[in-house]
């Protein structure tokens, strides 16, 4: 179903509204989060023994080994 350019612009005013209403806000409440636990909780399955090649999304999964030195 393919939707109106009238529908879409709506849908992006709303949607950068609600951003620039509440980016600085989730700025303030996530910089300074620690997410070891994350990291910890991600690697848990995986061999510990083991190099990983891990595709990084967009989540900074990436750095897991570089910021750790496990080498995994």
């Amino acid at each position: 179903m393919e939707q109106k350019s009238e529908e879409l612009d709506q849908i992006e005013t709303v949607t950068l509204s609600h951003y620039n209403q509440n980016a600085e806000a989730f700025w303030q409440g996530t910089k300074d989060h620690d997410v070891v636990q994350n990291y910890e909780a991600f690697l848990a399955p995986f061999p510990k023994d083991q190099k990983l090649d891990i595709l990084d999304l967009g989540c900074e999964m990436l750095n897991i080994s570089s910021r750790w030195g496990t080498g995994r």
